[in-house]
Order: structure tokens, then sequence, then C-alpha cells
């Protein structure tokens, strides 16, 4: 999912666009079994969103320089993707979100989206391995600079991670 998404992102930025909803709801499986992006609905182009935009996309997924409308680029669509891939490996359950609870409460999840929007460094995903978690934590960083620059990076880390585990298992 991720390395396809990222190929998906990658292609967005060649043609200057900046997705602004990644979530699960907006990632389909082609008949082939590859991962594809849609709803392009509140997608932007970079050069509007660079000066500025109104807070578009789905909070849960939300990149916090979107949600304070700040000036933003491609990289809230690698934090919104980093939180697709932390909710894969948190039993779909978000950052600062109890795992053991069984319903979640509308004031746990305001809570959470408080704590994640704070600048908070997120706990790692329950299910991550130690390596996995470090991606996804750069991808999630609170400030843009910190994140991944382009999908690319992501895809290359994600990419490199794949040859360690294939190595480690070849050495069995």
């Amino acid at each position: 999912i991720a390395t396809d998404m990222c190929a998906a992102l990658e292609l967005c930025r060649k043609y200057g666009i900046v997705h602004r909803d990644i979530k699960p709801q907006n990632i389909f499986v082609s008949k082939h079994g590859d991962y594809k992006l849609g709803d392009f609905g509140i997608a932007t182009r970079m050069s509007r969103a660079e000066r500025g935009m109104s807070r578009k996309g789905t909070y849960d997924y939300m990149a916090p320089e979107i949600f304070t409308a700040n000036s933003y680029d491609q990289t809230v669509d690698i934090y919104a993707l980093g939180l697709v891939l932390y909710r894969l490996c948190n039993e779909n359950k978000g950052p600062f979100i109890d795992l053991s609870s069984g319903t979640l409460r509308p004031s746990d999840a305001e809570r959470a989206h408080g704590l994640r929007l704070s600048g908070i460094e997120l706990p790692a995903p329950a299910h991550a391995s130690a390596d996995l978690a470090k991606i996804i934590a750069k991808a999630v960083r609170f400030r843009p600079e910190e994140r991944y620059r382009d999908a690319k990076q992501l895809k290359d880390a994600l990419e490199e991670l794949k040859l360690k585990r294939r190595q480690v298992k070849a050495d069995s």
C-alpha cells in the first residue's frame, strides 16, 4: 500500500498537485491488486497551496499546517499517508487512542486530535517494527521540514526496509 501510494504522490508532485485528503477511503485496489489513489475533489495546485488555503481535508489525517491554515507544500500528503500507515499498524486507531478501549468516545477522539496537532511526538504504533515505526515517525513529524521532503524519499526508506527484511530472512 505504502509504496503504491508513494508512486501516486510522486506523480502528483510531477504535475504540481497536492491531494490534501489521503485517507483509507481514498485508496482503492485495482483488479490486478495495485493500490490507487482516488478522489481528487479537494486537490489543489502547488502554487495555490504555498500561499495558504482553507482547512480542507479529513480531520483525522490532516497535517497541522493545514489545520492552522498556514502555507503548506506536498509534505501534507506525506503526513497524511504516514497517519494511514500508523493506523494500519495500530489496530486502525490513531495516535493517543487507548487500544484497550472498546468504543471511542468523542471526548477521547478530541483529546487525541488535540495532542496530535499540538506538536507532541506521536507514540510508536503498537504493531510496527522499530524500523517501520521510525519511518512512520518521520512521515508524521509536526514540523514539515523534518518530514520526508517528498514521496520518493519515503518510498526509498520503505524499499530499503523491505530489502533489509528480505536479507534477514535469507540469512535465517
